[in-house]
């Protein structure tokens, strides 16, 4: 997300993402022996452009999201489908320090002169609600509410080496329908993620990464339940450039929770993506 991208440059990615999950439901709703086994399709597009000197970059999001959830509802057994829109995601990201915009020959010269330097950057995301959801049904694809997640990170490349640090803060409005026409506030989450990579001869490179959140207390009606985020997650990528223009991405991620309420999630993506522009 903070890697300096040459003035001009779009990015087109298509992908499909896999996850099996183990949830742990708050006892208070009475489901126990939950998981789920969930399919997306995900479009992605990106566009770097020149703000005041500065590189900066604008994303979207769109997920269509198919899945099964099972469980013992009540002791009896229970299963919900879907097959949906998922909430799109935009995002403004812009490098404050040691990326300045650039374009064509100006930026391979500063690629090539600087192959030690450090960027930091800052970001807004914002979710939309517009995904499919149903206020009879616990379970949803879409949330029914805003949400804005602030970034602000550090990337430090050291020839084929880069090595990320990323804050951010996950901040939600409120759903106002949710079960039984209750209204669902929650806290605002705290999230810590690391990421090293590694650049390789033969148009590939490799990444390991880490992360930790913490937060989201969820409030029904102004009632504080149990539910509290506590998750560690870690994840292994690999990138291969096919042509010019084109690459392949291969992602693997395991998350576990350190509560009783939430899930353990086992995720992989495979993704193409297409660049074009300067």
């Amino acid at each position: 997300r903070w890697t300096h991208l040459p003035v001009g440059t779009n990015t087109f990615a298509i992908g499909y993402a896999g996850q099996s999950l183990d949830i742990y439901f708050n006892p208070m709703i009475g489901i126990t022996d939950g998981s789920a086994a969930v399919n997306a399709w995900l479009a992605r597009y990106s566009y770097s452009f020149d703000w005041s000197g500065k590189t900066a970059r604008v994303d979207g999001i769109l997920p269509y999201v198919s899945g099964t959830w099972r469980g013992l509802v009540d002791g009896e057994p229970g299963q919900r489908n879907i097959r949906a829109v998922g909430d799109p995601w935009l995002r403004l990201s812009l490098n404050l320090y040691g990326s300045p915009a650039l374009e064509g020959d100006e930026f391979l010269d500063f690629v090539t002169g600087n192959p030690v330097h450090t960027t930091i950057g800052a970001s807004l995301a914002v979710s939309l609600p517009w995904g499919g959801y149903d206020p009879e049904e616990l379970i949803n694809v879409g949330r029914n509410r805003y949400a804005l997640r602030p970034q602000i990170g550090v990337l430090h490349q050291r020839g084929p080496w880069s090595y990320e640090l990323t804050g951010s803060v996950y901040v939600f409005g409120d759903n106002k329908d949710f079960v039984e026409s209750t209204r669902l506030s929650q806290d605002p989450i705290y999230a810590l993620q690391g990421h090293v990579t590694r650049n390789f001869e033969g148009n590939f490179w490799l990444g390991v990464g880490m992360a930790y959140a913490y937060g989201g207390d969820v409030r029904l009606d102004g009632t504080r339940t149990t539910y509290t985020v506590d998750n560690v997650l870690w994840n292994l990528v690999g990138s291969y450039r096919v042509t010019k223009h084109q690459s392949v991405n291969l992602a693997w991620q395991q998350g576990r929770t350190q509560v009783d309420v939430g899930s353990d999630s086992d995720s992989w993506l495979l993704s193409w993506i297409l660049a074009w522009g300067s």
